[in-house]
């Protein structure tokens, strides 16, 4: 079925009064604590499709937490960059020291919309995994790092 006219036909049959309301999304800056940035040399459509998975993982109630808790972790901000990878996927790296999330190009040619929710699976799998316990061994005085 259409999404617009399921959407529709469950406006006409539930009652405004028992209407879920989808939370207000706050800006990432605010939930990341500025410890997420996106790569100076991104282009704006890479800017674009980051801006919209970062809001999809905020949607969530465990996006929202997780964001929250890697806020709260110490550490120099992750960049994340896109590059041309092998595989439509991501890693989490240390390099250098600093801390990146790497995301492959390919879903740039996808339909928007599938393009976005790969890049929040991608961004939540490799930033609220694989990057936030890292950081959280390294708060604990564990060694731990993601190497290329």
């Amino acid at each position: 079925m259409n999404p617009a006219v399921f959407a529709a036909a469950l406006a006409l049959a539930v009652p405004s009064s028992q209407r879920l309301v989808a939370p207000a999304v706050p800006p990432s800056s605010e939930v990341f604590g500025g410890r997420v940035v996106l790569a100076a040399d991104a282009t704006a459509e890479e800017a674009a499709l980051y801006g919209a998975a970062l809001s999809a993982i905020l949607k969530t109630p465990t996006g929202r937490s997780l964001a929250e808790a890697f806020g709260d972790v110490p550490g120099a901000p992750v960049t994340v960059r896109f590059e041309d990878l092998e595989r439509v996927g991501g890693k989490a790296v240390t390099e250098d020291g600093k801390d990146a999330v790497v995301l492959s190009r390919a879903p740039m040619s996808w339909k928007r919309e599938w393009a976005v929710l790969r890049y929040a699976e991608l961004l939540a799998h490799e930033l609220l995994g694989h990057m936030l316990s890292s950081r959280r061994a390294r708060a604990q005085g564990v060694a731990w790092e993601h190497s290329a």
